[in-house]
């Protein structure tokens, strides 16, 4: 978590974290979320539990570099591909 951070703060990188479950991506978003809404840092998740259209839309802005931090379950991105 402190590697995330000191990316995203010091160099204005974006962090993408990739795990095998949905409950792990969610533990990791709501982790992530608390911690670090307090510095301005943008945090997204992307589940099974999302539609395509609300799983392009994150992927998209995550590419225009509108915010920097996300939490993916793995299999989720590989069935809604952009």
């Amino acid at each position: 978590m402190r590697a995330a951070f000191k990316a995203v703060m010091d160099g204005r990188k974006q962090v993408a974290l990739l795990v095998p479950t949905t409950v792990l991506a969610l533990q990791h978003y709501e982790t992530f979320r608390d911690r670090m809404e307090s510095f301005g840092v943008r945090v997204e998740v992307l589940s099974r539990f999302r539609s395509p259209a609300e799983i392009k839309k994150p992927l998209l802005t995550f590419e225009k570099g509108l915010w920097t931090w996300w939490s993916a379950r793995i299999a989720s991105y590989k069935r809604h591909p952009v």
